[in-house]
C-alpha cells in the first residue's frame, strides 16, 4: 500500500497533469538555481496549506539577487488596479522605482517594463483568491499579470497557491511546482524541536510521536497547532476530538480533514488565552493582509499591556513576523473575525483603529504623498475606512489624489462582481471624480452604474448628475438609456423628450431604438389617455429612425397604447404592418403575430384571429402560429376540451401553455400537470403564475407557495402561508407600462375554472375583474389522488424540480426593447423576488448590475470555450460568445441575446458546466430551450 504522506502529496495535483511532487528543498535549489538562468517566467508553487509555501517565498526572497516585491492577496481577492498599487509600493520599497515613478502614472505598463529589463522578482501570496473558487478559473488581474510577465525578458514571478488554476491556455509558458509534505523523519524531528522548545517534551511520548505525525498528515502548521494547545490538554484529549482520524492515521488523510484537526485545536488555544492576549488577537484579526508592528503598537488604549499580548500569541504560534510585517495564523485569525463580528460595535472600533493607522500614513504636512509611493497603504485605509462606516472620510481622502485615481481607473469599465469590491470602487470614483465635472465620460457611466446598484435614496439623482455629465462626449448607449429614463423620473416628460432628441443626434442609428422607445415608455406609464396619444405621435414619427431588425418593439408599444385605449382592431392593424415592417430581418418578428393574436381574442375579436392566423398561413415559419391561432378560437368558444386535439404534435411554448390551461378549464388538473412535466423550459411571472395554479389545482401547496411567491414583490416569512385566492389576486393585476402579465395571455377565467356563476375578464382597458367577488365561492377544479401529482413531476418537498412552463425569451413573451428603456431589472433564480420582476433571465430585462455580471461570466465562458474548442462549428459559437460579450458591456441587449441565439446547445451545457449561472440562463432564453 502506498504510504500515506505519498498519497497526500497525491492528492495536490488532483489529477491535472504529470507534476511530480518535491520537497522544499528540492524546489528552493531549484528556484535559486537553474529559475533564474534559464527557466519559465512564471511559476506556480501549489500545495495544501500548512506545508510552508510562505516560508519558502520568504527564503528565495532573502537569497534573490535582485529586486524582489512580496504581494499578499486578502480574502476576497483584488481588482487588477489595486494589484498594480501594491505591486508599485513594494518594488519601490526594495529600490526599483520603474513602477512608481512614472509620469504617465501607467502602471500596467511600469510592470511591464520591470519584467522585461533586469532581473525583479514579484511573488504573489495565496494566489488561489485571484480565481474563482468554484471552478479555479484566473481573474483578469492574476491573468495580466501572468501575461505582463510572459512578454520577455529576466523578470520572475512566483505564485504561491492552495489551488493552481484550472488547465487551460493561461497557463501556457508557466511551470507548475508541486511542494510535497516534509517526510516521516524530518517531520517527527520538527516534531520533537517543537516540543523540546515549548518544554513539553513530556507531553508526547517519543515512541507515540510517529503516530502524532502521521495523523496530522506530517503537516508542519498542524503540527504547531497541536503543540500550541498541549499542556493544558492532554494528547488523549485532543484525539477524541476526531476519533476516527486518529484510527485512521495509517491510511490516506485529506487536506480538509487536516485543516479541521487544526481547527480543534486552535479553539482550545483561543479559550486558553488571556483577556489581554484575547482583545489583541481580534482587533488584528480585521487586517486582512501583513501589517506593520506600528499598528500592535496603536492598540496600546485598547490592550493594556501589547507588548505582552504580542508574546503570549507569538508563544503559541499564532501571530508570525517577517521583516517588521505581522501575520496572524489564517485559521486563528478566521476564528477571532468570527467571534468579534459577533459585537458590530466593537468589530467597527477595530476598523476604525486600523483606519487611522493607515491614514495617518498618507497624511502628510507637506501634503498626501505620491500615491504610487502609497498605494497600498491607501487601499487599505479605503477598506478599512468603508468598514468603519466612514465613507465621506475616505472620499476626502481619495480627492488628494484625483489625477493618481483617475489614471489608474482609466480603463474599467466592469462591475465588480462582489459587493464589498463594487462599495470600494464606488467611494474611489466619488472621491476622485467629485471635485471636477470634466472629462472620464467612461468612468462616469461606471460611477453612475455603481450608484444605481447601491440602491440608496439619493442614488438616482448622484448617478443622473454623472450620466449628464458623460453623455457630453458619449456614445454609450447605456448612459443615454439611463440618462433618459433618470430625466424622465425627475424632471419631467419635457426633459425627457428634450434628452430623446439628444440621444437620437449622439449614438449611432443602429442605437437609436433606446431613445425612441425610451421616451414613449416614460409616457406610456404615465397612464393618461393625452400622454398616450403623444407616446402613438412620436412612435410613428420616429419608426424610419430604428433600423428595421430591431424595430419590432416600436409596435409591441403602440399595439400595447391602441389596446389600453380600446383601439383593439387597430392594434391588430399596428402588429401586423409590423410584421410587414421587419420582415425577415429579425428572427423575432413571429412575436408581433403572437401578440396580435392574444390581443384579438382578448375580446373574442375573430376576424382579428382570422387575419392573423392569414397572415401567419403565408409564411411557412409560421406555422406554430397557426396552430396558436387555431387554439385561441377553440377557447373564445369555450371549447375548451377540445384544445388538446387541435394541439396534436405542436411543441410551441405558448401553444403549451394554452393547452395546460385549458385542461384544467375543462377540469383536468391531472392532465395539466402531467403536460408541465413534459417541457423543461424557462420562467416568468405568467409561467409562475400557470404552475401555481395547477399545483394549488393538484393539491400542493408547497408548489403554490413557490411559484405565487415569485409573481409578487413581498417576501413571504418562512411560516406565512399564501392566500389560496392570491393567484387571483396577481392575474388581476395590470401594469401601466408594457410588462408581461398573466391577464394578457389568460385574459378569460371561465366559470368551470373558478366554480362560480359569471366569466372573470381583465383586460387593460377596464378595471379590476374581482374587486366584487367573494373568494369563498371559489371552486377550483381538484385532482383527489395527490400521488400522481407526486409521481408526474418526480419530486418530494423540492418544489425545483418541477419544470417551468414558460421560457424567458420564448413564445410568451412582450417585447423586449421596451424593458430595457422602462428600468425592469428581474430577479435572477428560482425563488428570486422583485418589484416589477418579470423575464428573471432575459438580457433585455437585465439592469446594469446584471449586465456587467453577464459580461464577466460570458467572458469566462468565451476563454473556457476556446480551450476546448477543436471544431470549426466550435470556433464559431465562440465568436458568437465573443460578441454578446461585447454587446453586454455596451449595453446592447437586442446584439447580444442574438449572438447567444446563434451561440448553441454546446455554449449552454459548458455555461452550465462551469457554474456561469447568468450566462447559462440568457443562453437558456435566447436558445428557446
Amino acid at each position: 500500500m502506498k504510504h500515506r504522506l505519498a498519497s497526500a502529496a497525491d492528492a495536490t495535483r488532483r489529477g491535472r497533469g504529470s507534476v511530480a511532487a518535491d520537497s522544499a528543498d528540492e524546489i528552493l535549489d531549484w528556484l535559486r538555481g537553474q529559475w533564474p538562468a534559464d527557466g519559465p517566467a512564471v511559476v506556480y508553487l501549489e500545495g495544501i496549506a500548512g506545508l510552508g509555501k510562505s516560508h519558502l517565498g520568504r527564503q528565495l526572497q532573502s537569497a534573490w539577487h535582485g529586486p524582489c516585491a512580496r504581494v499578499d492577496v486578502p480574502d476576497g481577492g483584488v481588482t487588477l488596479e489595486d494589484l498594480l498599487l501594491d505591486m508599485a509600493t513594494r518594488f519601490d520599497d526594495v529600490g526599483e522605482h520603474r513602477l512608481a515613478a512614472r509620469e504617465d502614472l501607467d502602471l500596467w505598463s511600469g510592470y511591464v517594463d520591470v519584467m522585461r529589463s533586469g532581473t525583479s522578482l514579484l511573488i504573489i501570496d495565496n494566489a488561489e483568491r485571484l480565481q474563482d473558487p468554484l471552478t479555479q478559473m484566473p481573474s483578469v488581474g492574476l491573468r495580466k499579470v501572468v501575461e505582463g510577465a510572459l512578454a520577455g525578458g529576466a523578470g520572475r514571478v512566483l505564485l504561491l497557491t492552495n489551488h493552481a488554476p484550472a488547465d487551460g491556455m493561461w497557463l501556457e509558458g508557466c511551470r507548475r511546482k508541486i511542494l510535497r509534505p516534509p517526510g516521516a523523519d524530518d517531520a517527527q524531528r520538527l516534531l520533537d524541536a517543537l516540543l523540546r522548545d515549548r518544554g513539553k517534551e513530556h507531553e508526547i511520548p517519543p515512541q507515540q510521536r510517529t503516530d502524532v505525525v502521521r495523523w496530522l498528515g506530517a503537516n508542519p502548521r498542524a503540527l504547531r497547532a497541536l503543540v500550541a494547545c498541549l499542556g493544558e490538554e492532554p494528547l488523549e484529549s485532543l484525539i477524541e476530538l476526531e476519533p476516527d482520524a486518529w484510527e485512521l492515521r495509517d491510511e490516506v488523510v485529506s487536506p480538509a480533514l487536516i485543516q479541521k484537526l487544526e481547527t480543534y485545536f486552535l479553539t482550545r488555544t483561543l479559550d486558553q488565552l488571556d483577556s489581554n492576549a484575547l482583545v489583541l488577537l481580534e482587533m488584528l484579526s480585521i487586517y486582512r493582509k501583513p501589517f506593520r508592528g506600528a499598528a500592535i503598537e496603536r492598540l496600546s488604549n485598547v490592550v493594556a499591556n501589547v507588548s505582552l499580548a504580542r508574546s503570549r500569541l507569538a508563544s503559541r504560534y499564532l501571530i508570525d513576523v517577517d521583516r517588521n510585517y505581522y501575520t496572524l495564523h489564517p485559521i486563528i485569525r478566521r476564528l477571532a473575525r468570527k467571534r468579534i463580528a459577533e459585537d458590530p460595535k466593537r468589530e467597527q472600533n477595530a476598523h476604525r483603529a486600523a483606519a487611522d493607522h493607515f491614514s495617518r500614513s498618507l497624511r502628510r504636512p507637506t501634503g498626501p504623498a505620491k500615491l504610487h509611493l502609497v498605494g497600498e497603504t491607501f487601499v487599505e485605509a479605503r477598506y478599512h475606512l468603508l468598514a468603519a462606516g466612514r465613507d465621506s472620510d475616505f472620499e476626502a481622502l481619495a480627492s488628494d489624489y484625483r489625477r493618481e485615481l483617475l489614471a489608474q481607473y482609466r480603463s474599467p469599465t466592469a462591475m465588480p462582481a462582489d459587493e464589498t469590491s463594487r462599495r470600494h470602487l464606488l467611494s474611489t470614483l466619488q472621491g476622485a471624480l467629485g471635485a471636477s465635472d470634466d472629462g472620464y465620460s467612461a468612468l462616469r457611466v461606471l460611477l453612475a452604474r455603481l450608484l444605481l446598484d447601491r440602491g440608496q435614496h439619493d442614488g438616482d439623482r448622484l448617478a443622473l448628475r454623472q450620466l449628464t455629465l458623460a453623455s457630453r462626449d458619449s456614445k454609450d448607449p447605456y448612459c443615454w438609456k439611463a440618462r433618459l429614463e433618470l430625466t424622465l423620473k425627475f424632471e419631467g416628460n419635457t426633459a425627457g423628450r428634450a434628452v430623446a432628441e439628444q440621444a437620437l443626434s449622439a449614438l449611432n442609428p443602429a442605437n437609436a431604438r433606446y431613445p425612441v422607445l425610451g421616451y414613449a415608455a416614460g409616457l406610456i406609464r404615465a397612464n393618461d389617455p393625452v400622454l398616450d396619444t403623444q407616446a402613438l405621435d412620436w412612435l410613428d414619427r420616429h419608426r424610419d429612425s430604428v433600423p428595421r431588425d430591431s424595430s419590432y418593439g416600436l409596435f409591441t408599444a403602440a399595439a400595447f397604447v391602441l389596446s389600453r385605449n380600446r383601439r383593439r382592431p387597430e392594434a391588430v392593424d399596428v402588429l401586423l404592418v409590423g410584421h410587414e415592417h421587419v420582415g425577415g430581418q429579425d428572427p423575432n418578428a413571429w412575436r408581433l403575430l403572437e401578440e396580435a393574436a392574444f390581443i384579438a381574442a382578448a375580446t373574442r375579436d375573430q376576424d382579428g384571429l382570422a387575419r392573423v392566423r392569414a397572415k401567419a398561413l403565408t409564411d411557412r415559419r409560421e406555422s406554430d402560429l397557426v396552430t396558436l391561432c387555431d387554439v385561441l378560437t377553440l377557447q373564445s368558444a369555450g371549447r375548451w376540451s377540445e384544445v388538446s386535439a387541435a394541439v396534436g404534435n405542436c411543441r410551441s411554448l405558448s401553444v403549451v401553455a394554452q393547452s395546460a390551461f385549458s385542461l384544467l378549464c375543462s377540469g383536468d388538473p391531472g392532465g395539466a400537470t402531467t403536460l408541465l412535466t413534459q417541457q423543461d423550459v424557462g420562467q416568468n411571472r405568467t409561467g409562475a403564475w400557470l404552475r401555481a395554479l395547477v399545483a394549488l389545482c393538484a393539491g400542493r401547496p408547497d408548489i403554490y407557495a413557490a411559484e405565487i411567491q415569485t409573481c409578487v414583490s413581498a417576501r413571504l416569512g418562512p411560516a406565512q402561508s399564501p392566500d389560496p385566492a392570491l393567484w387571483l389576486s396577481v392575474w388581476d393585476e395590470v401594469p401601466h407600462g408594457v410588462e408581461n402579465f398573466p391577464a394578457f395571455y389568460f385574459p378569460r377565467l371561465p366559470q368551470s375554472l373558478t366554480g362560480l356563476d359569471f366569466d372573470l375578464v381583465r383586460l387593460p382597458e377596464d378595471g379590476s375583474a374581482t374587486s366584487a367577488v367573494d373568494h369563498e365561492l371559489l371552486r377550483l377544479p381538484t385532482v383527489q389522488d395527490s400521488k400522481s401529482f407526486d409521481d408526474a413531476i418526480e419530486c418530494s418537498d423540492d418544489y425545483t424540480t418541477m419544470p417551468s412552463l414558460i421560457t424567458v425569451n420564448g413564445d410568451l413573451i412582450m417585447s423586449k426593447d421596451i424593458y430595457n428603456v422602462a428600468g425592469q431589472a428581474g430577479a435572477v433564480g428560482r425563488g428570486a423576488s422583485a418589484p416589477g420582476a418579470t423575464f428573471n433571465q432575459v438580457v433585455s430585462q437585465m439592469n446594469a448590475a446584471q449586465l456587467m455580471e453577464l459580461t464577466t461570466e460570458l467572458s469566462r465562458l468565451r476563454e473556457a470555450m476556446r480551450e476546448a474548442a477543436t471544431t470549426p462549428e466550435e470556433d464559431m459559437a465562440v465568436a458568437e460568445v465573443a460578441r454578446a460579450e461585447v454587446a453586454a458591456r455596451n449595453g446592447d441587449t437586442d446584439d447580444c441575446e442574438r449572438a447567444l441565439s446563434r451561440a448553441g446547445g454546446w455554449a449552454w451545457k459548458t455555461a452550465n458546466a462551469i457554474g456561469t449561472s447568468l450566462a447559462a440562463g440568457a443562453l437558456k432564453a435566447a436558445l428557446g430551450l
